[in-house]
C-alpha cells in the first residue's frame, strides 16, 4: 500500500500569507535585547556610573539659599460681628510693597546683624556684616499675592538659615502691631460667655430630668399616646353599652322579670373562646399580655408606689374592664346568685350591664385625667429642652469663636502681617552644579554599561524566552513550551508531565477532523542537543496514556537515542523497512509502556543515502497507519539529516523543538528549510524554559496526572475499527502480507 502524497501546493494550509513587516518598536528591541541579562546590565551600569558620577560631583562647590515668607492679610479676622477694625485695606498694593521696603531696609538689616542669633552663627559683625547681608537679601512681593517672599545666599547653610530668622525677628519687633491685650480681654470675655451659656444649660436639663423621673421616663409621648387610646376604647365600649340598655328599653326602667326569664348558665365560656370570633377581645387580651409584662419589668426596677409603677398598674385595671365589659357583652350575659355568668334567652340583665357602664365611665374620666396630665407633663419637659438647645447654640457659638481665636493665637496671626514661613535649614545647594554635573556623569556611565551588554544581545540574538519565540516566528504556530526538568523536584516533573499533555492537546486540536487514518507527528529540532527525542518519546507517552495504539518511530540515524533508551540497538527497525530489507511487521516492537510500541532505528550500517526518500517513507508509513492511531517520529536535526528532510513532506506535522538559548538564526534556517520541502503544517515547541516563563506564556497548571480516564470516551471513537482480538504487531503483518 503506498502513501498517498500531496502536491506541495497544499502543504502550506497550516502558513500564513507573507505580509508586510510591522513597524518596528525600539523599545522593543532594547527589551528583546536585555531580557535575561538584566542583572549584568545593571552591575555594569552601576559600575560604571559611580566613579563617573563621582567625578562629576567634585568638579565645583556649591552655595546655599534659605528663604521665608511674610503674609500680609487684606482683612483682619473679627470675634462676632464684623467693623471698622476690620474692613478691607483702601491701598492694600501700596501697603504690600512699603512692607516689602521695609523688610530690606537698612534698620532691619542692621538690627539683623547685631542679633545674638546671628553673632553665635558666625556672621561677620557690622558694618561689613551688614553690607554682606544687604547684597546677599533679596526681598519679592507679587503684585497680586498676599505674601512677601526673602531669602539669603550663602556658602555655609546654617549661617543662611540664621540671616533669614534674624531678618523676619527684627521685622516683627517694628512693624507687627501690639494686639496681644485686645486679643486676650475677647479670649476672657469669650470664655466667660462659655461658662454662663454651659450653667444655664445645665439647670435646663436637671428640670426635664426631674420631671421625667417622677415618670421613670423622658418619653411620656407613648404612655400618652396608650391613654388616648385606651380613652377611645372605653367610649366605644360605653356607646355599645348604652345601645344595648335602649335595645332592650332600659332607660331608668325597672329590669325585666328575672323569674320569668329562662337563663342558660355560661360557666364554660371564657374571653379566649370569644377571642377567636372577636378581633377587638383579642386585641385586647394581647394588649394586656404586653402591659403585664411592663409592669412586671416596672417593679423590678421601681418601687411599688413609684408614679410609672401605679400608672401601668391602672393601665392594667382598664384593659382589664374593658376585657370584661367586652366578654359580658359578647356573651349576652348576666350575673347569677352565685357569681357565675348566665345566657338569658329573652333579654340582657340590664342591671348587670348599668352597673358596668358606670365602671366605664369611672374609667374613661381617670384616663381623661391621667393623660391630660401626661400631656402637660410632656409641655413642661419639651420646655426645658427648648431652652437647653437654645442656650447650647449660644454656647457653640461662643465656643466656635473662642477656638478661631486660639487657633488664630497659637499661629501668631493676630493682626495682618503674620510670618507663615521661617527660614529652613538648606540641605541641597541652590547654585550647585554637581548634582547636575555628577548626573550627567551616571547617566552616562549607565548608558554605556546597558549599551555594551544590548549590544551582545542585538549581534549575538538567541531564544531566551518563549515571547521571542512568537515575534521570530510570526508564520509559524507555537505549540507550547516544556519546561526544564530538575529530577529531583517532583513538582518539577509534575510541570513537564502537564506541559507535555497541553503540548499533545493543542495537537489533537490543530488536526481534529482532517483526516480518518492515524496522524503523523515528525519532531525535529535546527541543531543537535535540544532534547527532540526527550520531546518525542514523553508527546507518545502522552498519546498512549489517552488509550490510543502510538507508534515511536526512532528515524535519527546518528544519535539512535530512543533505540538505546528501549536496548533495541540491534534489531530490525526503520533503516531495514525504509529500504525494503525487512517487513513492517518485523520491525515494530512491543515496550514495557502500554498502548505504546516503538520501531527501533535498525541497522544503519546497510543504508544507502540515496535509498532514504519521501516516497519510501510514505509506502512504510501506509501501512501503519492502518494498524495505529497515532505515530510520532523522532529524526535527526533538519538542517543536516536526510531521514528528516525525507518525513517532513510526507507527514502531518513537523514539530520543531528550539530549546532555550538556541541561536535565532539558525532556527529561522530551519523553518525556511521546512517551508520548501512542502510541509503541510509546521509547529514549534519551546524546550527548556524558565518556570517564570511557563506561568507567564501559558496556562498549564501543575496538578496531579489523571489523564488516563478523560480521553477513554474519545478514544473509543477515534477508532472504531475492531481489532478482532489482535495486537498491532499481527495486523500489521497481515496488513503488509495482503499489501504484498
Amino acid at each position: 500500500m503506498s502513501h498517498d502524497i500531496t502536491h506541495a501546493e497544499d502543504w502550506h494550509s497550516d502558513s500564513e500569507p507573507e505580509s508586510e513587516a510591522p513597524a518596528v518598536n525600539p523599545l522593543l528591541v532594547v527589551h528583546r535585547c536585555l531580557r535575561g541579562r538584566y542583572l549584568l546590565a545593571i552591575l555594569l551600569a552601576v559600575a560604571l556610573a559611580v566613579p563617573s558620577a563621582i567625578l562629576g560631583y567634585i568638579a565645583l562647590p556649591p552655595k546655599f539659599t534659605s528663604s521665608g515668607q511674610v503674609n500680609i492679610a487684606p482683612t483682619r479676622s473679627y470675634i462676632m460681628y464684623q467693623n471698622e477694625l476690620n474692613e478691607p485695606l483702601s491701598a492694600y498694593n501700596s501697603f504690600l510693597q512699603s512692607q516689602a521696603s521695609m523688610l530690606q531696609s537698612y534698620r532691619v538689616v542692621d538690627m539683623a546683624v547685631n542679633s545674638d542669633k546671628l553673632k553665635e552663627a558666625g556672621w561677620a559683625p557690622a558694618p561689613q556684616g551688614t553690607v554682606d547681608l544687604m547684597q546677599s537679601l533679596k526681598v519679592s512681593a507679587p503684585s497680586r499675592g498676599q505674601d512677601i517672599f526673602i531669602s539669603v545666599e550663602h556658602p555655609e547653610p546654617a549661617k543662611a538659615q540664621a540671616a533669614v530668622n534674624a531678618i523676619l525677628d527684627a521685622y516683627s519687633d517694628i512693624a507687627i502691631d501690639k494686639e496681644e491685650q485686645t486679643l486676650t480681654a475677647t479670649l476672657k470675655e469669650l470664655r466667660e460667655l462659655k461658662k454662663k451659656y454651659a450653667a444655664e444649660s445645665e439647670r435646663a436639663r436637671q428640670e426635664a430630668f426631674r420631671v421625667a423621673e417622677l415618670e421613670g421616663t423622658d418619653d411620656l409621648q407613648a404612655r400618652r399616646d396608650a391613654k388616648h387610646q385606651h380613652w377611645a376604647r372605653l367610649d366605644t365600649l360605653i356607646d355599645e353599652y348604652t345601645l344595648e340598655l335602649v335595645r332592650f328599653g332600659d332607660l331608668g326602667l325597672d329590669t325585666p322579670d328575672d323569674e320569668a326569664a329562662e337563663t342558660i348558665p355560661i360557666t364554660d365560656v371564657t374571653p379566649e373562646m370569644l377571642a377567636q370570633t372577636d378581633a377587638e377581645l383579642a386585641r385586647l387580651l394581647n394588649q394586656r399580655e404586653q402591659v403585664e409584662l411592663e409592669f412586671a419589668s416596672l417593679q423590678r426596677r421601681y418601687a411599688e408606689k413609684h408614679r410609672a409603677v401605679i400608672s401601668a398598674k391602672h393601665d392594667l385595671e382598664t384593659i382589664e374592664a374593658m376585657i370584661e365589659a367586652r366578654t359580658a357583652l359578647l356573651a349576652g350575659g348576666t350575673t347569677l346568685e352565685n357569681g357565675s355568668p348566665a345566657m338569658s334567652a329573652p333579654a340582657v340583665n340590664a342591671m348587670y350591664l348599668r352597673a358596668q357602664l358606670e365602671t366605664l365611665k369611672q374609667l374613661r374620666n381617670t384616663t381623661k385625667e391621667e393623660a391630660r396630665r401626661l400631656g402637660t407633663l410632656q409641655l413642661q419637659i419639651e420646655k426645658y429642652r427648648d431652652q437647653a438647645a437654645r442656650t447650647d447654640e449660644q454656647y457653640d457659638l461662643a465656643d466656635a469663636r473662642l477656638n478661631a481665636l486660639e487657633v488664630e493665637n497659637r499661629h501668631g496671626s493676630i493682626g495682618r502681617i503674620s510670618i507663615t514661613q521661617r527660614g529652613f535649614y538648606p540641605i541641597q545647594a541652590s547654585t550647585d552644579r554637581r548634582i547636575p554635573l555628577a548626573t550627567i556623569g551616571a547617566l552616562g556611565g549607565t548608558g554605556i554599561g546597558i549599551g555594551l551588554v544590548a549590544a551582545i544581545g542585538f549581534f549575538f540574538p538567541k531564544y531566551r524566552y518563549i515571547g521571542d519565540l512568537n515575534e521570530a516566528t510570526r508564520n509559524v504556530f507555537v505549540i507550547g513550551a516544556v519546561p526544564e526538568l530538575d529530577p529531583a523536584d517532583p513538582e518539577s516533573r509534575e510541570l513537564v508531565a502537564a506541559s507535555i499533555h497541553q503540548v499533545r492537546s493543542v495537537i489533537d486540536a490543530r488536526l481534529l477532523g482532517t483526516s480518518d487514518r492515524a496522524s503523523v507527528h515528525v519532531v525535529t529540532s535546527a541543531g543537535a542537543s535540544e532534547g527532540k527525542s526527550t520531546i518525542a518519546l514523553r508527546l507518545a507517552k502522552s498519546f498512549a496514556a489517552t488509550g490510543r495504539r502510538t507508534l515511536l518511530i526512532d528515524s535519527d540515524m546518528i544519535g539512535r537515542r530512543l533505540s538505546n533508551e528501549f536496548a533495541m540497538l540491534d534489531v530490525p527497525g526503520f533503516a531495514d523497512a525504509v529500504t525494503a530489507a525487512g517487513e513492517a511487521g518485523q520491525t515494530v516492537h512491543d515496550t514495557p509502556i502500554r498502548d505504546l510500541y516503538l520501531m527501533p532505528c535498525g541497522r544503519t550500517d546497510r543504508v544507502e543515502p540515496e535509498e532514504i526518500s519521501a516516497k519510501r517513507a510514505g509506502d512504510l508509513l501506509g501501512p501503519l497507519q492502518e494498524v495505529f492511531q497515532a505515530i510520532v517520529v523522532d529524526t535527526g536535526p533538519i538542517l543536516g539529516s536526510l531521514e528528516a528532510q525525507a518525513l517532513a513532506p510526507i507527514a502531518d506535522e513537523v514539530m520543531l523543538v528550539v530549546t532555550r538559548g538556541r541561536e535565532v538564526r539558525s532556527v529561522k534556517l530551519a523553518i525556511d528549510r521546512l517551508h520548501q520541502l512542502g510541509t503541510r503544517k509546521i509547529g514549534v515547541i519551546f524546550n527548556r524554559a524558565t518556570r517564570h516563563d511557563i506561568e507567564r506564556s501559558t496556562s498549564i497548571s501543575v496538578t496531579s496526572q489523571r489523564h488516563t480516564d478523560v480521553h477513554a470516551h474519545w478514544h473509543e471513537q477515534i477508532d472504531p475499527r475492531p481489532t478482532n482480538g489482535q495486537s498491532p504487531t499481527a495486523r500489521l503483518e497481515s496488513a503488509t502480507d495482503y499489501e504484498n
